[in-house]
């Protein structure tokens, strides 16, 4: 019997569900045109099914909404596997289905317009009555209305057994024990009806709890016969060890919990009234303690995620380990939640740390040093669950090479976890986690790019900021030949983009752009400024050849130049003279960016070993004016010695050509017809054959975790000790005794008068704090 009655740490169950009806309909008048609509239920990632097509049913042609309902009336059956939270405990982990109601479409293969949406979670629910269960469910409109009714879905669901029978219900709504045996004597039964007779408490509490539920849940006493006076004997000694479990209880409260499992017993054992009072309130405090220490692990959640998001002033400076304290606090939480090996808590953690993230870089606006001090937390954090969890990764890692669908898993996977449905198992995994981490970084990141090229580059490709440096370069020259007057606009953008990159150095780390070191990852910079130096390659080249300077811009992020002035080399002609200034142009820019950023340093490579070479299309634009055009010839030669331009672009480019004293001799016609029979559809994928040419979209490449960790010696070494500090760091304890500290002024305060409320944290951070004691 004892194997019989352990708990099992899941349940086995099989439903059938009837869609019954949704009503009232309509929820507004704007839908009460509505012809059909059908209902699609999905459970995971492998069931799911559709209604058929249904119209809704109206009571009328008059102004009043919600006189209708569309009726369904079609069933399901559904396999669910319930587990418990933990071995001994009545609670479940949620299991979801969504109901989605949509307006079909003409056309059979586009799903069609979504009208509301209901989720149903079984655990609540678990095993129903013998006569089914009716809910009603509310359901959510996508359509925000005015003066609108709420529609809700009403459903049955009843459980079934193996042979489709429906399965006769139990004092337990989530756990069946079985029914009494049919050989059972008459004495055993005429006995059990004796106790169920004189058993007033049960009865009368059986019967107020049947008042006040929601189900038709009914307790029936059906259990077979058990070792009693084992159980009294267990029941007596725990009660010997406390003495006032009854006195806990309110003496007038008559409703039992679904979830307490009244057991029989014979008259003569002795096992009464007082003696079920006593398993019950055992059984009562039992799940007291389970609840408060759920509350206590929520609370040590809410006070990690308050002194690791919302308490932190986004500062920048010179320690490693205070920068990147949000990263620290975030990992003790989830690794902490890792300890206590509940799946439920590792998902909740990963999933209020996500969100939290989200919640802090919103409120960054386009203050983009804040923003890059959360990116990089963000990665931080991700390199120390990444180092925690490195055989996970690996196996991750190796299951995701093997499958070349391995990008549309990790998107559809991202898109579910924000819709925040409630179901765990996508959480509980510390491989999810790192790719919930890593596209939260590229949305970071993102913004951080938009923000650089309009608010500091963009400004500079514009007439005000031509004029203010043609002021410094005009009072340097009073005298201009043709020849000086190109030397003077490659100066004068020489002084230009200097500037921009400065200030756009500043913007993304002030303390770094002051000439300090600073605790936040330099890569982020880079990667920043890659993708900035992109699209000024992209806008540069759609300018210089352009057809003249007069030329309007014709897209705001890859041909925003309004300001000829700003190139390095005069728009609409090309010659040997321009294409060596292009080049000296773009040395100089390239060592400034290095300086700045270590763009273009060897030491710095993305995943697949490849270095970033910045201003690539300049770069080829002005090779090709200093390439002898005899080479040009052959098509085999020109790809090789200019892969970069399909043919059409490099007769176009050839067109503006204009000799000059380095190179004399105009262009033989024999190139241009060279160039005229070449098949304008040939050339490779990355080849550009016509203008204007289109900038890329931003791309995230995350710096690898052996850049981030240093192990090679490279300039992130000091980051290296944020892993060593991660669970050792005394800092958090102290900033536990006044959080608010770090985010209010404290110089204000009178010195004689301190806070109590700064004193005191809460008893949230003591708990938090206990945990991080105990775990250095």
């Amino acid at each position: 019997m004892k194997t019989k009655n352990r708990r099992s740490p899941s349940l086995q169950l099989h439903y059938e569900i009837t869609i019954i009806e949704v009503k009232p309909w309509p929820p507004s008048q704007s839908l009460r045109s509505l012809r059909s609509a059908l209902i699609q239920w999905e459970h995971g990632d492998k069931n799911s099914g559709t209604t058929n097509a249904v119209a809704p049913s109206l009571l009328g042609s008059g102004s009043d909404i919600g006189d209708g309902k569309i009726e369904f009336d079609e069933s399901f059956r559904l396999h669910v596997k319930l587990l418990r939270e933990t071995p001994i405990s009545d609670a479940f982990l949620k299991n979801c289905i969504e109901f989605n109601l949509y307006e079909p479409r003409r056309d059979k293969t586009v799903k069609g317009q979504l009208l509301a949406t209901a989720v149903v979670d079984f655990a609540e629910y678990g095993v129903v009555a013998k006569d089914g269960l009716i809910i009603s469910v509310p359901m959510n409109c996508k359509r925000t209305f005015s003066n609108t009714a709420q529609p809700m879905l009403f459903l049955k669901i009843q459980t079934i057994d193996k042979n489709n029978r429906a399965r006769s219900s139990s004092g337990d709504s989530l756990v069946r024990q079985g029914s009494m045996d049919r050989n059972c004597s008459e004495e055993y039964a005429e006995e059990a009806e004796i106790a169920s007779i004189t058993d007033d408490d049960i009865s009368s509490q059986s019967s107020s709890m049947a008042a006040t539920s929601n189900t038709t849940t009914q307790l029936k006493v059906s259990r077979e016969d058990e070792n009693i006076a084992s159980t009294e004997s267990q029941v007596n000694d725990q009660q010997s060890c406390m003495p006032d479990t009854d006195e806990m209880l309110d003496p007038e409260s008559n409703i039992i919990s679904s979830n307490v499992k009244p057991a029989r017993s014979p008259l003569n054992s002795g096992y009464g009234n007082g003696s079920w009072r006593r398993v019950q309130s055992l059984d009562k405090v039992q799940r007291l303690e389970q609840r408060v220490q759920s509350l206590e692990g929520e609370l040590r959640e809410a006070a990690a995620i308050e002194v690791g998001l919302y308490s932190i002033v986004a500062e920048h400076g010179s320690s490693v380990n205070k920068v990147h304290a949000p990263a620290r606090r975030l990992s003790r939480l989830y690794l902490h939640a890792c300890k206590e090996n509940s799946q439920s808590r590792r998902a909740t953690s990963a999933r209020s740390i996500v969100s939290g993230l989200i919640l802090v870089a919103k409120a960054c606006g386009n203050d983009v040093p804040r923003l890059t001090f959360w990116l990089s937390n963000s990665v931080v954090l991700r390199a120390i669950i990444y180092n925690s969890f490195e055989k996970e990764h690996a196996a991750f890692s190796s299951e995701q090479l093997s499958k070349k669908n391995a990008m549309k898993w990790k998107k559809e996977s991202f898109s579910k976890e924000n819709r925040m449905r409630g179901i765990s198992n996508e959480w509980e995994s510390p491989c999810n986690f790192t790719c919930a981490l890593e596209k939260v970084e590229s949305w970071i990141f993102s913004r951080i790019i938009e923000s650089v090229w309009w608010q500091t580059l963009t400004p500079y490709m514009q007439s005000a900021a031509a004029k203010a440096i043609v002021r410094i370069v005009d009072s340097e020259s009073s005298k201009k030949t043709s020849s000086s007057r190109e030397q003077e606009q490659a100066n004068f953008s020489m002084e230009l983009w200097k500037t921009a990159f400065m200030d756009a150095c500043e913007r993304i780390c002030p303390v770094r752009a002051g000439g300090h070191d600073c605790g936040c990852l330099p890569v982020l910079s880079r990667l920043v400024m890659e993708q900035c130096m992109a699209r000024l390659d992209v806008a540069m080249f759609n300018a210089i050849l352009r057809e003249s300077a007069d030329e309007v811009p014709t897209d705001p992020v890859s041909d925003p130049i309004s300001d000829a002035r700003v190139l390095p080399i005069s728009s609409g002609k090309a010659s040997f003279g321009a294409g060596a200034q292009l080049k000296n142009a773009i040395g100089n820019w390239s060592r400034w960016l290095t300086d700045l950023f270590g763009i273009d340093d060897d030491s710095f490579e993305d995943e697949d070993g490849e270095s970033f070479k910045s201003f690539h299309l300049l770069n080829a634009l002005s090779d090709l004016m200093m390439l002898p055009k005899d080479m040009l010839l052959s098509s085999t030669i020109r790809k090789e010695v200019c892969p970069t331009f399909g043919a059409p672009l490099i007769k176009r480019i050839l067109d503006t050509f204009v000799p000059d004293e380095f190179c004399p001799d105009p262009i033989p016609k024999v190139v241009l017809e060279a160039l005229d029979s070449e098949d304008p559809l040939e050339g490779g994928k990355d080849c550009v054959m016509a203008l204007p040419c289109a900038a890329g979209s931003v791309v995230y490449h995350p710096p690898s975790i052996r850049c981030i960790l240093g192990d090679d010696g490279s300039q992130l070494t000091r980051s290296g000790s944020i892993l060593r500090k991660s669970n050792t760091s005394d800092d958090e304890l102290d900033d536990l005794s006044s959080p608010l500290t770090a985010i209010i002024d404290t110089s204000k305060r009178n010195p004689t008068k301190p806070s109590s409320r700064l004193k005191d944290g809460g008893i949230r951070y003591q708990l938090l704090k206990e945990i991080w004691m105990n775990n250095k």
